[in-house]
């Protein structure tokens, strides 16, 4: 659904977390229990990526490079600067903290959340893109990690999230770029699939089509507006979860804002 990519470079994900191993199985299912699996194909190049869609059996690695990637980036940039210019989107929560905005898409569902904070676009930007120091300020993630970076300005991300009463833990695999100017910046994501990052026991993966931030510098700080179009995966439908979604933006925001505070006090 949407633009998921499977991301097959081995060597620049072979020193991630012990946690992650990657295991050496066929691209293709054996034709019965009893088939030898065959190897991956040798990993050569830094750069080797090939959306599901298009995924073949076996995959010929060389034929794929981080171009592709970049070109799945782009499409999921329209789709954010989309969210970000509608106009009409349904508000679905306000509070102090932020406010949320969203829909039920033909992908999942979509979420635009507003708030400002006094920081500066580049101080947001370095807290953000900070992976690792996520889980102390975020009470919702149970594991982050900046797995990789990719030619084109492209970092890979991994998230993991509690499990929230009968809601069974998510994660979440993304490429990132990020752009900025004088007074604006963008950062947009969009899900990738890797073996050496397989699906966890009782976890489901969510697929984003798009998502990100935009930054723009106001006379007290920054106005942030983060968005996403994603299937959250479940048997849950998506006008619930995108509720859910609305309602713990408001802690999250509050809690970006505690680690930011402590951030610039550092």
């Amino acid at each position: 659904m949407g633009s998921r990519l499977l991301l097959t470079c081995l060597r620049c994900f072979s020193s991630s977390a012990d946690s992650h191993q990657v295991e050496v199985v066929s691209y293709a299912p054996p034709s019965d229990s009893t088939s030898t699996p065959t190897p991956r194909p040798t990993i050569t190049s830094l750069e080797q990526l090939l959306p599901l869609d298009q995924f073949p059996a076996p995959l010929t690695c060389s034929e794929y490079n981080s171009e592709e990637i970049g070109r799945c980036l782009d499409q999921a940039k329209n789709v954010v600067l989309d969210i970000i210019r509608a106009e009409h989107l349904p508000e679905l929560a306000s509070s102090e903290q932020a406010k949320v905005y969203g829909k039920v898409t033909t992908a999942g569902f979509c979420v635009k959340t507003v708030w400002t904070v006094p920081q500066s676009i580049g101080e947001f930007l370095r807290f953000i893109r900070n992976f690792v120091m996520r889980q102390t300020w975020d009470s919702n993630i149970a594991e982050s990690a900046h797995v990789c970076d990719l030619p084109g300005s492209i970092v890979v991300n991994y998230q993991r999230f509690k499990q929230v009463l009968t809601v069974s833990s998510r994660d979440l695999l993304v490429a990132c770029r990020y752009s900025q100017l004088a007074t604006t910046a963008l950062e947009v994501s969009v899900s990738i699939e890797s073996p050496a990052y397989p699906v966890l026991p009782d976890t489901i993966r969510i697929h984003m089509r798009a998502g990100g931030y935009y930054l723009e510098k106001t006379a007290e700080g920054t106005k942030v507006i983060a968005v996403s179009e994603m299937d959250f995966g479940g048997m849950l439908p998506a006008a619930v979860v995108m509720r859910m979604t609305a309602l713990a933006m408001g802690k999250f925001v509050k809690e970006l804002r505690g680690g930011l505070s402590l951030l610039s006090q550092g």
